[in-house]
């Protein structure tokens, strides 16, 4: 073979690996373009979008309603000075048992008079009205027509689903105001040094007093 002859073949064997090489270079280049994310996983941006944290975890609201279906006291008329026991009957007219505690405050004329912020109810209250849970409160009676209001829920820590309107129940008590028993035990001629007249000792021997 003449030196020219070898020329061409060492030149078309140098054509041959440079385009070799280009055509590596372009399917590396092409199987990078096809890659694509893999499906089944969403980008973070649309799942928070879908489902936040707060939502995922958000306790659900339960159906609650409750209610002084009764309040009731003993003795049944009471006279000043008498410690009377107020009974609340609280019931749940919801449709889920109410599991959180809660407090029930008693008033007298729109006066508390339960230790702040009221008694505390930690019984569970079932639903439906099925049952009820009684809560009681002392008073020292006093005066002569009252109103005993019990407010159940008084701190309205439970969310429900029937209102705050209908969680307390009303009633008016009479106390029996005692009278008086006024009696003479002695009666005197006698004489206070600035002259002479009669003194009398009146007691009372009644319960009530005089205003």
């Amino acid at each position: 073979m003449s030196q020219r002859s070898r020329t061409v073949v060492r030149m078309c064997l140098l054509a041959c690996s440079v385009v070799f090489a280009v055509a590596d270079s372009d399917v590396a280049t092409g199987q990078q373009g096809l890659m694509r994310p893999r499906t089944g996983h969403s980008s973070p941006s649309s799942r928070s979008d879908a489902q936040s944290p707060d939502s995922a975890f958000a306790p659900a609201l339960g159906d609650y309603d409750l209610v002084v279906a009764d309040v009731t006291w003993l003795p049944l008329s009471p006279s000043s000075g008498d410690t009377v026991t107020f009974t609340a009957q609280i019931e749940n007219n919801g449709a889920d048992v109410i599991t959180d505690a809660f407090y029930v405050d008693f008033l007298i004329n729109g006066v508390s008079i339960c230790s702040p912020p009221g008694v505390l109810v930690e019984d569970d209250v079932p639903a439906n009205g099925s049952a009820a849970v009684f809560v009681d409160q002392q008073w020292v009676a006093s005066g002569t027509t009252c109103t005993i209001t019990v407010v159940a829920d008084a701190e309205s820590t439970i969310t429900e689903t029937g209102g705050e309107d209908n969680n307390s129940n009303s009633r008016v008590i009479t106390v029996v105001v005692d009278p008086p028993d006024y009696t003479v035990s002695d009666i005197r001629y006698d004489s206070d040094g600035s002259g002479w007249g009669y003194k009398a000792v009146i007691r009372n021997q009644g319960a009530g007093s005089q205003q």
